[in-house]
């Protein structure tokens, strides 16, 4: 941290970062008034817990938060794209077109036994096929299969997926280290 408070924040993989943080200012029990400066402009986009909370032209933002809580917010400027959920709710299975099919039954293992929860039909001249799954259940193993149907309703080949959905992975261990001469600091993955 430099001596006048500021925190450098690295260029970001996804753009040119220019937002610098200014050290945060409590106001009250639970209430921060959190600031930044800019090279490049509004608008700001202020995102809480990957939540997008204001999009907005001055370089404040206040966040009241309940006590023993962090008053972390993300800040992106006009040229930073948007972060996309890195850990999404759903699967998109996906399968090569068997040639004899003409629609596609989808079924999930649940409660102890396979429902149906989709017919496919495949437009003609499609090769690949997609099935988006509804929101699972963290730290839960899924398993679905996929029946090609011909056009006399005989099952074909079928197709099973199966996988443990971890949303939520455990954070990995990191060290932090400050150089107060360069002002820099430094993070690095633990062994």
């Amino acid at each position: 941290m430099g001596s006048d408070g500021d925190m450098d924040v690295a260029e970001c993989e996804r753009g040119l970062m220019a937002i610098t943080l200014i050290d945060p200012v409590q106001l009250g029990a639970g209430l921060w008034s959190l600031s930044w400066t800019s090279t490049v402009g509004a608008p700001y986009r202020v995102y809480r817990d990957g939540v997008l909370v204001s999009t907005q032209e001055a370089t404040e933002f206040l966040v009241s938060v309940d006590d023993g809580d962090s008053p972390l917010i993300e800040v992106l400027d006009a040229d930073t794209v948007n972060p996309t959920d890195a850990h999404p709710p759903n699967l998109i299975l996906g399968w090569q077109r068997d040639a004899d099919a003409v629609q596609y039954l989808i079924e999930e293992y649940s409660g102890g036994a396979w429902v149906a929860r989709d017919r496919i039909v495949p437009v003609s001249g499609s090769e690949w096929l997609t099935y988006s799954t509804g929101t699972l259940a963290d730290v839960t193993s899924h398993q679905w299969r996929i029946k090609p149907i011909d056009a006399a309703g005989n099952s074909g080949t079928v197709l099973a997926f199966t996988v443990l959905m971890v949303r939520y992975p455990d954070p990995p261990a990191v060290t932090f280290t400050y150089a107060s001469g360069t002002a820099k600091i430094t993070i690095a993955a633990e062994a």
